[in-house]
């Protein structure tokens, strides 16, 4: 199931991490930490040709520990993943950038009244057993054209501020 992956460039000078520091793969020009590990299958059946359902949990941590091993420390997640959430927290993301997408409003609810971005986040970040993820996103991209895309911004923006999240 788990496919390895090597982009390689050609640099001048050694690969840098935001902190600063050398990148682990430097050395070898592979320039991986760009890559996030979708986590769907973690919680459904996901995939046209998925024929044998979600991943098992023990399968789950050996493409995490993997990856992490590898160099890649961004997971892509969502609510919307049947029991992603829940099983990434069971074997632990507390060193990977984690981003996750929350449901967007209901269009039945243009008011906003019943729709708690705050709330959803916290639940994923429970689920996940982090305090704060790295990136909250909306995993519905049309509400962008919603008369009430302003508010959806806002609210998505107090994500950061209330510490759920850095990036939103």
């Amino acid at each position: 199931f788990f496919m390895s992956c090597a982009i390689t460039t050609k640099v001048n000078s050694p690969m840098r991490l935001e902190n600063g520091s050398p990148h682990r793969f430097s050395e070898k020009n592979i320039f991986i930490n760009k890559l996030a590990i979708g986590t769907a299958a973690f919680g459904m059946a996901y995939g046209i040709t998925n024929s044998s359902g979600a991943v098992s949990m023990r399968e789950a941590e050996r493409i995490l520990i993997r990856a992490y091993e590898k160099g890649v420390q961004k997971l892509d997640t969502a609510s919307a993943y049947g029991n992603a959430e829940k099983i990434l927290g069971q074997i632990g993301v507390e060193n990977f950038h984690v981003t996750t997408k929350i449901p967007g409003p209901s269009r039945r609810d243009p008011t906003l009244r019943q729709w708690d971005p705050s709330k959803m986040l916290s639940q994923s970040l429970k689920d996940l057993k982090i305090e704060q993820c790295h990136t909250a996103l909306l995993h519905d991209p049309s509400v962008v054209d919603s008369p009430v895309a302003s508010k959806i911004a806002t609210q998505m923006l107090r994500l950061k501020e209330e510490g759920l999240a850095r990036q939103a």
